[in-house]
């Protein structure tokens, strides 16, 4: 690991940058799911 070039370094952390990208878009679309499963059974239930 010590023998890393500069490159290297660089590419592990636009990986890592990308990946906490990644992350936030799963949290952003698995909330919007989540919300529109809740308003979609809110009008179930008040139909009923």
């Amino acid at each position: 690991m010590a023998n890393r070039t500069r490159q290297e370094a660089r590419k592990d952390v636009g990986e890592n940058e990308q990946l906490k990208g990644t992350f936030a878009s799963v949290l952003l679309i698995g909330g919007f799911i989540v919300v529109l499963w809740i308003v979609i059974f809110a009008l179930y239930l008040c139909r009923q």
